[in-house]
């Protein structure tokens, strides 16, 4: 369990919920187990739970060093509830996890260290360790990821395992709460657009899990499509690259002809994903008049 014993920057765990129960408590065992010397709490921020996951998350409170749960059910979405989880934190400096996910020991200490010299911060992703063999043959998987830059703009990192000081969070005020997809790369790209960079914590690692059925993964990736198209339509002017009415055809040509090769369920769920993506993005496209296809 972390101590309170060292004087530094104080630190705020926000991890927001939805249904967690089955899940949060690895996340909430991983934390137990740091050691760090210094000041912190975990806020868990449910956003409307209806399976206990408020109960379970409670059951940790002398085993953690301070536990707040608090009520983020206003409104849906991990946005929403990563912005009411900041809010009620006492924190100099926010570590915004997932309930799904698992932090690896010496997580703590390296995210603290990170802060005391650098304003915006992200720990390394571990996208096999929590994942089945066909989630992450149906994904590139990767034991030990950095930055993403997918985009062909800034880099990013999901919400999943960033950190950064409270006033630099609160002048770019906060997640967007009327995106649910893309969210995480807005909030990244504000920041750094506003001179802040992002600085990668090599000694952090987080282990992240994928959607685990056909129907969660279709709809996870058409909200990020859309997503997308939201991203270009407010960063272009900044420099991101656009996707024309070509390449959305083409991809969708090849999604097509990718049909005659599925032989698996892996096959099935990056074939699913990729629909998500190429529907949300349509999608977008008429909702935020611009091709991002």
């Amino acid at each position: 369990m972390g101590k309170s014993q060292t004087p530094g920057m104080r630190l705020s765990v926000v991890i927001p919920c939805l249904n967690s129960a089955d899940q949060l408590p690895v996340q909430l065992w991983a934390l137990a187990r740091e050691e760090w010397q210094g000041w912190w709490e975990v806020v868990i921020a449910d956003n409307g739970s209806t399976d206990g996951t408020r109960e379970v998350a409670e059951r940790f409170k002398d085993r953690l060093p301070r536990l707040l749960v608090v009520d983020a059910s206003a409104r849906r979405g991990a946005s929403y509830a990563r912005n009411v989880g900041a809010r009620s934190a006492s924190g100099e400096a926010f570590l915004f996890l997932d309930a799904d996910d698992q932090i690896v020991p010496g997580y703590l200490p390296a995210m603290a260290g990170a802060l005391a010299h650098h304003d915006f911060v992200a720990a390394h992703r571990d996208s096999e360790s929590l994942n089945t063999g066909w989630v992450r043959l149906s994904r590139r998987t990767h034991p030990y990821e950095g930055f993403r830059n997918f985009y062909g703009f800034l880099p990013h990192a999901g919400g999943t395992r960033i950190g950064i000081r409270r006033p630099i969070f609160e002048s770019a005020g906060g997640f967007d709460e009327n995106l649910l997809g893309g969210e995480d790369v807005d909030f990244c790209w504000r920041v750094q657009l506003a001179g802040i960079p992002l600085h990668l914590v090599s000694e952090a690692t987080v282990r992240v899990r994928f959607r685990q059925s056909l129907p969660r993964i279709y709809k996870q990736a058409r909200l990020s499509g859309r997503g997308d198209a939201l991203l270009y339509c407010r960063y272009r002017a900044a420099g991101m690259p656009g996707r024309s009415i070509g390449d959305g055809l083409r991809d969708w040509l090849r999604l097509i002809q990718r049909l005659h090769h599925i032989r698996g369920k892996s096959d099935w769920a990056h074939w699913v994903r990729r629909l998500g993506q190429r529907v949300g993005r349509l999608e977008g496209s008429l909702r935020y008049r611009v091709i991002y296809l």
